[in-house]
């Protein structure tokens, strides 16, 4: 004969207990390394970026307009609130399939030898099998170095040019303008 127990699961007041958030070095092993995980609130630093970048994209996987075309990119040049440096550059846009309507997207990085930027792009919305657009808004999404939590927008323009081959798949260089967002007051 099997005895069936039900366990119910009860709650616990924690009101009178008290959270370690780190790790005691009393408590640490002897000569080991002693690992503590924080996070800071910091304040933001809004930057405008401006400028422009060139290079070399192409569509890479399968050629499938009906599941859209994914056009990768890397390039060099300048954007002025990243200082004197060069920016290197290198992303991907998706271009819309065989849908009703949508808006191309992509993520781009912008990286000098001090930080990275990465910015996620989105185009005007379209009709489906429309193609690329050339102008996207950006949004920073994460930052690193010296650009730690810089945050922005704006826009961004990206024009291809084939260069007056019909090769399958596409490929050719670009032109990437960063224009700022207005300033408000």
């Amino acid at each position: 004969m099997r005895i069936s127990r039900r366990t119910r699961p009860q709650l616990e007041v924690l009101e009178s207990m008290t959270l370690l958030s780190a790790l005691s070095p009393a408590l640490a092993p002897p000569g080991g390394p002693l690992l503590i995980a924080a996070t800071t609130q910091g304040t933001t630093t809004p930057v405008s970026l401006n400028g422009t970048l060139t290079g070399d994209y192409q569509v890479a996987g399968k050629v499938n307009p009906d599941t859209g075309l994914d056009y990768v990119f890397s390039g060099k040049g300048s954007i002025k609130a990243l200082g004197h440096v060069t920016v290197d550059v290198t992303g991907h846009l998706h271009s819309l399939g065989n849908v009703a309507k949508g808006q191309t997207k992509g993520l781009i990085v912008l990286s000098t030898p001090e930080g990275s930027l990465t910015l996620h792009l989105t185009g005007p919305e379209q009709k489906g099998l429309a193609p690329l657009p050339i102008r996207f808004t950006f949004k920073i999404t994460n930052s690193s170095g010296k650009y730690l939590r810089d945050q922005g927008t704006g826009t961004v323009i990206f024009v291809r040019d084939p260069g007056g081959t019909s090769a399958t798949p596409e490929h050719g260089t670009f032109t990437m303008v960063f224009v700022p967002a207005p300033v408000s007051s």
